[in-house]
């Protein structure tokens, strides 16, 4: 009788613990594990968390009147079931964790193959977070060039515009998850050229590396395209001389700031 009444004391005091992906802990009585996990504490709260919420469910020694083992903010009322979203501390960053992601982006470029040419460009990409570093997804961008040496040289003719509408699929890595992190990143696929009179189509390549602030994010690459049809330029050196040039990679600075939705718990 003494051994069964020791045991019955010694269940007495264990309590169920959920430890929360997010760092939190909960102490009390799990009520519910399937289709949700539901636990309810000491003052009468109701908690209820997704699955792919908890990082583990145990059974431990009970803790009575210790603030510190509820590492959640406590609600008053007693009937009101609380997500993991809502429960979680305000003190705590949680960064990118996984789910679908969008970036948005704005650059100015500035072309190396061909030194009197700038651009601007807009560009969207939509894919997945697997994990809270790395991103894989796919996107579009409209990227029109202008060629200055034509504006300010050749008063009696238009300047010189033309278009690339480069398709890519994009991978990111973020080297920490944290609200400020920085990044690097490389978009690859085609450039499809929009021009009356050139093909500007080919390989199109963008690696780039940035710091990412929350939502915000800037990054300073390269914009890569290995031209189906290589072209040149009269190019006119200090001695006068005429050199002719030709482009098989038109390449350009750019210079990135984006803002992002998605991916966040």
């Amino acid at each position: 009788m003494a051994m069964i009444t020791a045991a019955t004391t010694f269940a007495q005091q264990l309590q169920d613990v959920v430890y929360l992906t997010n760092g939190s802990v909960i102490r009390g009585t799990l009520i519910e594990q399937v289709p949700k996990v539901k636990i309810r504490t000491s003052d009468g709260s109701l908690w209820v968390f997704d699955n792919n919420e908890i990082d583990k469910i145990t059974s431990e020694p009970a803790v009575q009147n210790n603030n510190n083992n509820v590492q959640i903010q406590q609600y008053s009322d007693p009937v009101n079931e609380w997500t993991a979203r809502q429960s979680k501390p305000k003190s705590n960053y949680t960064d990118l964790s996984t789910g679908f992601r969008i970036f948005a982006d704005l650059s100015i470029m500035s072309q190396t193959s061909y030194y009197t040419c700038s651009a601007i460009s807009y560009s969207g990409t939509f894919g997945h977070q697997f994990n809270p570093k790395l991103y894989i997804g796919a996107g579009i961008a409209a990227q029109v060039y202008f060629d200055y040496w034509y504006y300010t040289n050749r008063a009696d003719d238009a300047p010189e515009l033309y278009a690339q509408m480069p398709l890519f699929a994009e991978a990111r890595y973020d080297v920490l998850a944290t609200k400020c992190s920085p990044f690097v990143s490389l978009r690859a696929g085609y450039a499809l050229g929009i021009d009356e009179y050139n093909d500007y189509s080919g390989l199109y390549l963008n690696p780039s590396v940035g710091i990412r602030y929350k939502s915000l994010n800037f990054s300073v690459g390269l914009d890569l395209v290995k031209l189906k049809d290589p072209w040149y330029f009269d190019e006119l050196l200090i001695n006068l001389e005429h050199r002719y040039t030709t482009v098989n990679w038109q390449s350009s600075v750019m210079f990135k700031i984006a803002y992002e939705w998605g991916g966040r718990r």
